[in-house]
């Protein structure tokens, strides 16, 4: 498996080092040489694996460091959709279904000539 990771002293970070699924991760900053160094998870923008104990944890974590960047990619996306246009009958009625419902027939007869309530 190839991890990355970034060393809390001197921020140096080391990439694509292989190991084993059963090693333990390394500790030990070949710049700095301080035992500072943390693994990397990675995919996408990518999460430090610092205090979790848990993937809700870190989801938690990331989810309120990368909250404006989570913001501006929805705002994207829906402007990328256009709104449909409204049916003629939605643009012109006044009344909310429940008005509707409680009209009386003479009401309802003018309400949809008219348009008004």
């Amino acid at each position: 498996m190839l991890y990355d990771y970034e060393c809390d002293s001197c921020n140096r970070l080391l990439e694509d080092v292989y190991q084993s699924v059963k090693d333990d991760p390394l500790v030990n900053c070949p710049s700095c040489k301080e035992d500072t160094l943390t693994r990397v998870i990675t995919g996408g923008a990518y999460a430090f694996v610092k205090n979790a104990n848990t993937i809700g944890t870190l989801a938690d974590r990331n989810a309120k460091n990368n909250k404006s960047l989570i913001q501006e990619n929805k705002h994207k996306a829906s402007e990328d959709k256009p709104t449909e246009p409204k049916t003629w009958y939605d643009k012109h009625k006044s009344a909310t279904n429940k008005e509707v419902q409680n009209m009386t027939k003479e009401q309802k007869s003018k309400y949809i000539i008219e348009g008004k309530s």
